[in-house]
């Protein structure tokens, strides 16, 4: 049997893909969009099976280990068809993963298996996104520097030797080429494009509007009041531990006996830690001479960006 016939099967597959950017809200909208009665969410956040089908990803972290990406991501059809048995009749089903974006034969794959799908992007200012990058992989111990400007010098050889994506701070923020391979084998209207700007400034009409392009009750308003997985450096490095067992997000959280995870689980639970967790953080202010060198890197791609999107990305510039 072909994959395009395999994956006709309406309620083991998504009908839309939140497919990037990172640091860009991803997962905001996929909390946010999880609370929806009429949209299910694999509960899994972050699969990459379009990006990584067939061949596990072997990506590492700056000690040399397993990355997160490589240790969690899906693989196969059927384990990706599994994210999907909980759904009970939703109207819309999806699931986020940023690589999707920044892979280059994702776009490809996806077209392939699911040719009428809806798909998403959120897009943040990449000299903004770049530097919450950074601060995301200080807050959790990732990254082996505390100068910005010096993890930057330190990307071209990171990426030789298949370093994560966290650690791409520049070329993750490349958007023109990461979109114009979507639009050139999806229809437009299957795609809908929003900066992370529009959650700043209308988070309640953004989602308002994402309700619609995916048919469900857009007279939905769901808990906003959660800042989700923000960057910065825990001012208490004890309570930030903590706040990862609460969150599981932690070794030691995974360990856990499945009962505990239950009620670690439960929504009530992981507003409160998300928020705990999110004002015991503080970010160092953005170095100066790294905005106006980054801003020189990113002119050319956001003039084009533009021009693809006929959206004013003026401010980016400034």
């Amino acid at each position: 049997m072909n994959r395009k016939t395999v994956c006709r099967r309406p309620m083991r597959m998504p009908n839309f893909l939140i497919i990037g950017a990172q640091k860009s809200g991803t997962t905001a909208l996929y909390h946010y969009l999880k609370q929806h009665p009429e949209v299910y969410m694999s509960p899994l956040k972050e699969p990459g099976f379009f990006a990584f089908e067939g061949q596990q990803p072997a990506f590492t972290n700056l000690k040399g280990e397993l990355s997160k990406t490589s240790r969690t991501s899906i693989t196969s059809l059927a384990d990706y068809q599994a994210l999907f048995q909980g759904r009970r009749g939703e109207k819309a089903a999806g699931e986020a993963s940023i690589v999707y974006l920044f892979v280059p034969a994702t776009a490809a794959c996806i077209k392939q298996y699911l040719p009428e799908v809806r798909l998403i992007a959120m897009l943040r200012n990449p000299i903004d996104r770049a530097y919450s990058a950074f601060t995301h992989a200080l807050r959790d111990n990732l990254e082996t520097v505390r100068d910005f400007e010096r993890a930057l010098e330190l990307e071209e050889s990171r990426i030789r030797n298949n370093c994560e994506f966290l650690f791409r701070y520049t070329s993750m923020g490349f958007y023109y080429a990461q979109l114009k391979r979507y639009f050139d084998v999806f229809d437009r209207d299957q795609i809908r494009v929003y900066l992370y700007d529009d959650l700043r400034t209308d988070l309640p009409g953004t989602l308002h509007d994402i309700f619609r392009f995916l048919g469900v009750d857009a007279r939905f308003t769901p808990d906003m009041s959660a800042l989700h997985n923000a960057s910065g450096v825990p001012k208490n490095r004890l309570l930030h531990r903590a706040t990862n067992v609460l969150l599981l997000k932690s070794d030691r959280a995974r360990r856990l006996p499945e009962p505990f995870k239950v009620v670690l689980s439960s929504p009530f639970v992981s507003r409160t830690a998300t928020k705990v967790r999110a004002g015991n953080l503080t970010k160092p202010p953005f170095p100066g001479q790294a905005r106006e060198a980054l801003g020189a890197v990113f002119r050319e791609d956001i003039l084009r960006l533009q021009d693809l999107l006929a959206r004013d990305l003026s401010p980016w510039l400034s």
